[in-house]
């Protein structure tokens, strides 16, 4: 048999891009929608957030054929389970897109609950800290010395001495006093001295009094 034109026997590029469009539109297309398919399936929310999740599903569902049913089953199949808890207080949604628009705001309540108990929980802590109050630094009383006050001079008054014509030219060569023997001061202007003569006008009546006692 003898063909009638070459173009029987071999075709034009034309009609094997033709060719090799309609094949791609017949398989091509149904391959991608399977595979779509199946990673909706797999999809989960994980630890994002659900509006990144909704992009992700959204992208993918415009390669399948699926109805809205189908869509918002599989949708809240794959959202976290407290946002599926929380949509449990919802309406059912009339639509693909309001089930997006649910899971969107009950994840962010979410969020935003999650905070707030962070905030009270960090708050109670603070409250809850052991308070120690501020160490005071303890005083010690400081000891007088055993020869202070009137008692001490009225001691060492006591135990005063004539003075020899030595040591008397000494202190009043040096202005010193002639009773306590300090510098700064005359006998008569004596603070020890004065005591002295206040102890002894005290303990005259009393020794008085006791002797008349005594001779009675």
């Amino acid at each position: 048999m003898v063909c009638s034109h070459p173009r029987d026997i071999i075709p034009s590029p034309t009609r094997f891009q033709c060719l090799y469009g309609g094949i791609e539109a017949v398989f091509g297309d149904s391959d991608k929608a399977r595979t779509s398919a199946n990673k909706l399936r797999r999809l989960q929310q994980g630890t994002r957030s659900a509006i990144v999740y909704a992009l992700e599903f959204r992208q993918l569902a415009c390669d399948v054929n699926w109805g809205e049913v189908a869509l918002i089953d599989q949708f809240r199949c794959g959202l976290h389970d407290d946002v599926q808890d929380l949509l449990l207080t919802l309406a059912d949604p009339s639509s693909f897109s309001e089930a997006i628009t649910q899971a969107i705001r009950c994840d962010n309540r979410l969020f935003e609950r999650r905070q707030e108990k962070k905030v009270t929980s960090n708050a109670q802590l603070w409250n809850s800290r052991p308070t120690t109050l501020p160490l005071v630094p303890q005083t010690t009383p400081v000891a007088r010395p055993a020869s202070f006050g009137p008692a001490s001079m009225q001691i060492d008054a006591a135990k005063f001495k004539p003075l020899t014509e030595a040591k008397k030219f000494r202190r009043r060569t040096n202005n010193m006093c002639l009773y306590c023997g300090n510098p700064g001061h005359i006998a008569r202007q004596c603070l020890q001295k004065l005591v002295k003569l206040q102890v002894q006008a005290v303990e005259t009546p009393q020794k008085l009094e006791n002797k008349n006692i005594q001779s009675q």
